[in-house]
């Protein structure tokens, strides 16, 4: 058994981690507008909320009037375990747990009955996000993140033997949405929303008034799961630059880009970088020089911040932003060089993931057959000594970034006011008599 850290499987199921990123949702009209439409979907809230109800009390009638038919239709039948296996699943009848709790025809009965009761909600919701929720930030950033895999892509290669700069990006098909719900795989997510006023409000009232609050969680689920810890430095750091600089107005708003998922999907499966975005005002530039607009402004944003420490985010230091600039500005000069020869070169080998990954493929052959290149496409964020970026770095091939004492000081103790300290609490507390995993 070993850990992978990354966004696609063999049998190309796409998952992975969202990036949260704290930001105004929205100023003036149009954050009373939002505030309005929350108490305009109240009655839907409480709507969905019995629904759910009736969904939960269901199950539960339904589970006590099978166990009473169940046990005389054992004196008729030949196979008993079928007939549980069919009435309760089986997790219930075997005491295992297979991830589907339910009989297969009753999941799908509740994924139904599930979406109907709260489709309503989630069409209004999805409105009112569309309409007013981090709509300017939304905007001003989604050039950023569409070219942004040329830096935090991890690289992939798809069914065809195709090389893709990022594992999510080819997945993407909306901008905004909440995951799943409507099929959609979107750039920006909105699904917190949705969770809260379908359950956690329910059982906590203040859970549902935050959401009235100026500065929400603006959640992106296009970031892939790096391994290179530089690329994870730039995807992370430069992004919180990019927030900051346009709440700071340093970012104008941007020609909005034309067809942005086709051209996301265009940008990744281009590892010569030439790939071009078109833009709503009849202009195009490529992905590399879209990030340098976000560079230049967030560099004059860090040096006006010198004398007014206001214009970056509270907790960071200046020292830090240089950094994530010099770090930013060094691997866009690196890859106009990959773009002038053709192809990734070897400069970058060990700082980015989808160059590393192009490279342990180009030397792996093309000419290997498909099953052993898509071996090493996973096992290179295999989490273990055996993994092919851990192997990488044991070696000496890649420089590390961070020091063995940072990280083991980051494993025992979480940034403060977030989910990782409440599980860090509660593992530390219940942990002491388990084994070590």
């Amino acid at each position: 058994f070993s850990l992978i850290k990354n966004d696609r499987d063999a049998e190309n199921n796409v998952y992975g981690a969202q990036e949260n990123y704290e930001a105004t949702l929205a100023e003036g009209w149009r954050l009373w507008a939002w505030r309005a439409s929350l108490i305009a979907m109240t009655p839907l809230m409480f709507a969905t909320w019995i629904g759910l109800i009736l969904l939960i009390i269901g199950v539960l009638m339904y589970l006590a009037i099978a166990a009473v038919v169940y046990l005389p239709m054992t004196m008729f039948t030949s196979r008993p375990k079928r007939l549980a296996r069919h009435l309760f699943g089986r997790d219930l009848t075997e005491g295992i747990e297979t991830g589907g709790p339910a009989p297969p025809w009753m999941e799908g009965v509740l994924l139904f009955w599930t979406r109907a009761t709260t489709a309503p909600l989630a069409a209004g919701l999805w409105l009112a996000s569309w309409c007013f929720a981090f709509r300017e930030t939304r905007r001003r950033l989604l050039p950023f993140l569409i070219s942004r895999p040329v830096l935090a892509g991890s690289g992939m290669l798809d069914r065809q033997g195709r090389f893709w700069l990022a594992d999510k990006g080819p997945a993407m098909n909306a901008v905004l949405g909440y995951g799943g719900f409507f099929r959609e795989r979107p750039i920006f997510t909105v699904g917190h929303f949705f969770k809260t006023l379908c359950a956690e409000a329910c059982f906590s009232a203040s859970d549902f008034f935050d959401l009235f609050r100026r500065r929400q969680r603006l959640q992106i689920a296009l970031g892939d799961s790096n391994m290179c810890e530089r690329a994870e430095l730039l995807r992370v750091g430069s992004t919180l630059l990019v927030l900051d600089a346009i709440e700071a107005g340093y970012i104008p708003r941007m020609p909005r880009p034309r067809r942005p998922i086709r051209t996301l999907h265009g940008i990744c499966g281009d590892p010569t970088l030439s790939a071009e975005i078109p833009f709503a005002d009849g202009t195009r530039s490529t992905a590399l020089d879209v990030q340098r607009v976000y560079l230049a402004a967030c560099q004059r944003m860090v040096a006006a911040a010198e004398h007014s420490p206001r214009g970056v985010r509270r907790g960071e230091t200046l020292d830090e932003a240089r950094e994530i600039l010099r770090l930013w500005e060094t691997v866009l000069d690196q890859l106009d060089e990959c773009k002038r020869a053709g192809e990734p070169t070897d400069s970058l080998f060990g700082v980015l993931d989808w160059v590393t990954k192009f490279h342990l493929l180009e030397r792996a052959g093309v000419d290997s057959p498909w099953e052993a290149r898509k071996k090493l496409d996973i096992r290179y964020h295999e989490l273990s000594p055996d993994g092919y970026y851990t192997q990488l770095l044991q070696s000496g091939w890649i420089d590390p970034y961070i020091a063995e004492e940072e990280i083991a000081r980051a494993m025992r103790t979480p940034p403060p006011n977030s989910p990782a300290t409440v599980r860090g609490h509660y593992i530390r507390e219940f942990s002491q008599d388990c084994e070590r995993f």
